[in-house]
């Protein structure tokens, strides 16, 4: 837990000197890889997944307008920015899903 905590805090201070304001949510999900079994657990078949000491921390804070800016602690450089207004409107849950 204070591995989590630690890094949660590292994604929160990163996103805060970004984007000069402190995140509203931190969340962090943990690396696994499939030992055997890829892409099968969702036809019904097997697999045995193990845990690595990888993962990925995201930071979101939301805005008031259409623009998706997004940043690398690992990468560095320029926050990528993205209007969601280039995005169709997709009917079908699937289909919304898929385009994020």
């Amino acid at each position: 837990m204070e591995r989590t905590a630690a890094r949660n805090a590292a994604s929160g201070s990163a996103f805060a000197d970004v984007f000069d304001r402190a995140p509203d949510l931190t969340w962090r999900a943990p690396g696994r890889v499939n030992v055997i079994g890829e892409h099968t657990d969702y036809n019904d078949g097997f697999v045995l997944p193990a845990a690595i000491p990888y993962g990925v921390t995201a930071s979101v804070a939301a805005r008031g307008d259409d623009l998706v800016r997004v940043a690398s602690a690992q990468l560095g450089g320029a926050p990528a920015e993205v209007r969601l207004a280039i995005f169709p409107v997709l009917p079908a849950y699937g289909a919304r899903r898929v385009s994020g």
